[in-house]
């Protein structure tokens, strides 16, 4: 009498798919968390104003970076966000005049190419500021936080 052995090809498919998984889910797809510490309206045209932005990610960063403007300028700033510990980073913005309203977002990008913003419409256009103040900025249609200098 033969005896019949279990096919092996249904279980070595099952593992090739399951090793696959694995090795996709370490590529890194996952775009970082970034989340900004919204700055107050401000009657200090001195400066400098600090910027805190906590970044984490399932891999690495690899830079964080806060983007600037005045209203009366169309071309934003940057300036690069440097590590203080514990995912949190830290830059400083230029004292403005009086009256300026000044718009601003980080961008945090990982070792793998991937990047997020706050407020996550940052990339959107500039259609306005997000109130601090109102509901969660993912809610919002506004493409940068603001704050103005006040007179």
């Amino acid at each position: 009498m033969l005896q019949r052995r279990p096919a092996l090809a249904p279980l070595a498919a099952a593992l090739a798919i399951l090793v696959g998984l694995a090795l996709g889910a370490c590529a890194g797809v996952e775009a970082p968390f970034v989340e900004v510490t919204p700055l107050s309206d401000t009657r200090d045209p001195l400066g400098p104003y600090t910027v805190r932005a906590v970044a984490t990610d399932d891999r690495e960063i690899a830079s964080v970076r806060l983007y600037h403007r005045s209203d009366a300028v169309a071309d934003a700033a940057v300036v690069t966000l440097e590590a203080t510990g514990e995912g949190i980073y830290e830059g400083t913005l230029p004292g403005y005049p009086p009256g300026t309203l000044v718009h601003y977002f980080v961008e945090a990008i990982d070792t793998d190419g991937n990047a997020a913003y706050d407020p996550p419409t940052a990339r959107d256009g500039d259609a306005g500021c997000v109130e601090t103040s109102a509901e969660p900025a993912a809610e919002q249609d506004g493409a940068s936080y603001c704050f103005r200098v006040l007179r």
